[in-house]
């Protein structure tokens, strides 16, 4: 008798630009993740009301309510759920303050989004929906 698998991590995309979500939405469901976007603070938060995410990506610099204010509303309701920030803010005081807020992580301007998004995924215990390799390191089972 065949082992079951668990589902795959559900991974909720946040950010205003439409190119940037569809981007990574489209990276990361090729990596075996279950993605849902939202192109705003207001958005995330009816998305998190009907279902729950082992990972956020979250931009930073969204009109309205930004990135690190849903983030500050996150952490002060106690969600546990890891946030990686998508940020275009050079400034390395910015990314400090931005991890003392939460943050998961904060890559570096220059680092490719999509594939820190992956690499995050699978720092924090997420896995995709079959064994695939992404980057030069297998996911294969990771504890969810």
């Amino acid at each position: 008798m065949a082992a079951l698998e668990p589902p795959p991590s559900h991974i909720l995309v946040v950010d205003d630009d439409r190119r940037i979500r569809e981007l990574l939405t489209s990276y990361l469901s090729a990596q075996g993740f279950r993605v849902t976007a939202a192109k705003s603070a207001e958005e995330a938060r009816e998305r998190m009301r009907g279902l729950s995410f082992d990972l956020i990506v979250l931009d930073v610099m969204m009109s309205g309510e930004t990135g690190l204010d849903l983030l500050r509303s996150l952490r002060e309701k106690a969600d546990a759920v890891p946030v990686l920030v998508l940020s275009a803010l050079a400034d390395s005081g910015d990314r400090i303050a931005g991890l003392a807020s939460g943050r998961a992580s904060v890559p570096a301007p220059s680092t490719p989004s999509a594939e820190s998004c992956a690499a995050t995924a699978r720092r924090s215990g997420s896995r995709p929906a079959s064994a695939t390799s992404c980057g030069s390191s297998s996911t294969g089972r990771v504890r969810r």
